[in-house]
Formats: structure tokens, sequence, C-alpha cells
């Protein structure tokens, strides 16, 4: 039986709690108000694109006759893949001249838009890719699951990775940032084999996330749920007979989303589209059907940032120095310093450039990694895509939310 005063305790809490949650909704809507404001203001887009086929996003790794006979592919593509898509189905649909394009972009009336050869992408901004689902005739948008994130699968649960009380004490070049280690949870009432959480979740996952609550081991979307891998062979064949050519066969990896599931992202700086139509994505430039939808209710940093808060990146960034900029000061005003970082391998990125042919490969901070930081003063952060090739964020790269460290992390 329960005492008087535990009863009153209980109630306290109760309402304590309630008190927390409408203060957190009163706070998300002045968010999203002030985000759809933007919009509103802006000649962004939203769009969805699902598969109408197969669609193929090589890997990066060099694909030539007699070096290699297998063409791995990556999925999501990357913002690199968008572009070109996107800045494609602009220059297809409009009525310029493509050999005159070709030889001198400058001159053409889409210039301004798109830009021209190599890094030269116009007014064209974007946002993403990322993913999304459909349920009940809504689109709703996924994100990698941050890095610090653990499940066990045994006993149904998600954990957060803690930062350390003490720095770290290696032999580190940098000893004045004074990093600290992320420990997994002590627990000590079970014996448990944690696993790094992985997949995608939904946008109100995420939210929940960067508000210091954990989503459930359901709300984690693996790989496997959204899409497979679909080997197949291809052989070179004489132009004129139409017969095989010796010593050209290979294998090529094509990417099959399952139903429902579609690429997402914005962009802007472009005259709008029409509500839906067709488009060439990813290698064969194999079809993509594309809605224009309503924008979703994103996420606006705080202003100005709290004293302790964590940088989630949505997007894959490229830094000069490997997983950190030369200076984060670029993109915050005042005096912050990293204490801690979760980041999955690098993801390694190259490709094809029209004017310099090969890219090099170069590795990148991996979209869901999470970096944490103290602040001194009044801080904000700029809005820029956090990245230390301008270009490269002007096409996706380097997307992150910001918001408060967890109190109890």
């Amino acid at each position: 039986m329960t005492t008087k005063s535990q009863r009153k305790r209980r109630r306290r809490r109760e309402k304590r709690k309630q008190r927390k949650a409408v203060k957190r909704q009163q706070r998300l809507t002045a968010r999203q108000a002030n985000f759809v404001d933007n919009l509103l203001d802006s000649d962004g887009m939203r769009l969805v694109i699902e598969p109408s086929d197969t669609w193929l996003f090589r890997d990066g790794k060099p694909f030539r006759a007699g070096e290699d006979h297998w063409a791995g592919s990556r999925f999501p593509p990357t913002p690199l893949t968008i572009q070109g898509v996107i800045r494609s189905k602009i220059l297809l649909d409009s009525d310029t001249d493509l050999r005159a394009y070709a030889e001198n972009p400058s001159e053409t009336a889409i210039y301004a838009q798109i830009g021209g050869k190599g890094r030269d992408y116009g007014a064209l901004k974007i946002r993403g890719p990322y993913l999304a689902h459909k349920k009940n005739a809504e689109w709703t948008r996924y994100y990698p699951a941050p890095a610090d994130l653990l499940c066990d699968q045994e006993y149904g649960k998600i954990y957060r990775l803690t930062v350390g009380e003490s720095p770290i004490i290696a032999n580190w070049p940098h000893p004045s940032e004074n990093l600290r280690p992320l420990y997994p949870p002590n627990l000590q009432d079970q014996a448990s084999n944690l696993t790094p959480a992985g997949g995608w979740i939904a946008e109100e996952s995420l939210r929940a996330y960067l508000e210091g609550r954990l989503p459930e081991p359901e709300h984690i979307v693996s790989p496997g749920e959204i899409y497979e891998r679909e080997p197949r062979i291809i052989i070179g064949l004489e132009r004129q007979t139409r017969r095989p050519r010796p010593q050209l066969l290979a294998g090529v990896e094509m990417v099959r989303l399952r139903p429902d599931w579609a690429l997402d992202l914005e962009i802007s700086g472009v005259p709008p589209w029409k509500s839906q139509g067709y488009l060439g994505i990813g290698g064969e430039a194999r079809a993509g059907y594309y809605q224009v939808r309503p924008p979703t209710l994103s996420f606006a940093s705080p202003e100005p940032l709290p004293s302790r808060f964590v940088l989630y990146f949505a997007t894959p960034t490229w830094f000069q120095n490997g997983w950190r900029p030369g200076n984060w000061g670029k993109w915050f005003s005042g005096k912050i310093s990293l204490v801690a970082a979760a980041i999955n391998r690098p993801e390694r990125i190259g490709g094809w450039d029209i004017v310099k042919g090969e890219k090099p490969m170069r590795g990148y901070v991996p979209a869901g990694s999470i970096y944490y930081f103290e602040s001194e003063g009044e801080v904000s952060y700029n809005g820029e895509p956090v990245t230390d090739d301008p270009a490269e964020g002007q096409i996706g790269f380097g997307q992150v939310f910001i918001d408060q460290w967890p109190q109890n992390n």
C-alpha cells in the first residue's frame, strides 16, 4: 500500500512531467512556425523521387575494362549524384542548345540557374538527399540513426553513449582540446550485448533524440527493410554486329527500393517545377518518378545556442583535417570547445568530373555522426553547411541539426 505522502510525491512528479511536455511542445511549435515562414519567403521545393526501375549508384571506384569486373553500388546516393540529376533535368527541360551549353555554358540563359562545368552550380542549392516512407498517403522523412545510439536486441532497448568526465589520456597531437571518451551504459542488472543501432529513424524520432529522449527499437529501420541489392551481368557488344566482345563480361550491383520508399530532398534557386514527372537518375539514367510535396517541418537551431549542445550531421561532410575542420569559428560565433564525438567509418567518395576526368577519392565524415560541444558566453550558428568545401555545401553536404546536450549525458 502507498502512503499519503507517496501519493503526493507521485502527483507532483506527474505535474512536473506535464509542464515539461507542454514547454517542449511550445518550443517545437515556435521553431516550426519560424521554419515555415522562412520556406514561404523562399523559392524552395521538396521533391520526393520514387523508383520506376532498379537504380545504380556507383561507389566511386574505377571500373575500366581489363582492370576490374565488378561495380558496386552505394545507397543512398551522395549529393554529388543528386546535383547531377537535378541539373540534367533542368537542362533537358529547357530550350537550351545542348551543344552550345557543352562548348560555352556561361553564354547560355540556363547558366545562371545551374552553372557550368565542374564545381560551378549557379544559383542551385540542394538539401539532402534523405529517405522518405509513405504511410496513409503521407510521406515521412527518415535520417541516419545517430552514431552514439546502441541497441540491445535481446532485451529490446536503445541506449546512448555517455560522455566521460575526464579527458582522454593518450598521445593526442592536440592536447589543448581535452577530448573525453564516450562510454556505453553500465548495465549491471543484465548481461547485455550492445551493438551500434545503425539504420534509419523517422524525423519525429530524431527530433525526440535531439531533445534528449531515446527512440524505441521498433522506430529504427534497418537497410534491409528499405532496399535490397541485386547483382546483374553486363556484356560488351560490338557496335555494328551487336555480338559479344571478347573479355568484356562484368557484373554490377543494382538497388531495388521496397514499396513506399523514396528519396527525399529540397532544392532552391531555380524556377518551380511541374507538380510531378519523370527524370533520369544514377547510372544508365534509370527512371524515377518525382512529386513536388509540401515542405516538411524540419529542425531549427536554438538561438542563442545552449551552453552544452550536440551537432548532428544529416548528410556526409568533408573536413581538411579528416574528422574535424581547421576552425569551427567558420560556423559558430563565440567561444566553443569540442568535447567528444561519435563517428562511424569514413565514407569514401570520388567519381567522375566532366572537365578533369576521375575525381580523387576523399574520406568524408558519414551522415549520423555526432559532435558534443561546450560554449562560453553567447554563441550562435550562422546556418551555413558545416564543411570545409563551400561548393559541396551548396549541393547538400554538411547539413546539420543542433540542439541541447541531454542533461543525463
